[in-house]
């Protein structure tokens, strides 16, 4: 059996239609340090160790902002559990 790589996605339910739909993240606009940083934690590397010669494909996701609705087009704004604001 041939494998693929699985990709986050986020689902959500119409509010509207009830119809179950998928989303995207966003790739989130970061500077190179707070981009190592985030790769480091996520791979649990420490500062004096090394990173890998691919680390530089890594991109750092966050949760889209709006969704739109595939079957009736309604947009909501998304709900952000994690935003401490």
């Amino acid at each position: 059996m041939e494998s693929v790589p699985l990709n986050v996605a986020y689902y959500w339910t119409c509010k509207t239609c009830a119809r179950r739909n998928f989303a995207l993240p966003d790739v989130m606009e970061v500077d190179e340090d707070e981009r190592e940083e985030a790769y480091r934690f996520l791979h649990d590397i420490e500062d004096w160790q090394g990173l890998p010669d691919d680390w530089g494909d890594f991109e750092v996701y966050g949760i889209p902002k709006h969704v739109v609705c595939e079957k009736c087009a309604a947009r909501f704004e998304t709900i952000d559990y994690l935003d401490d604001e």
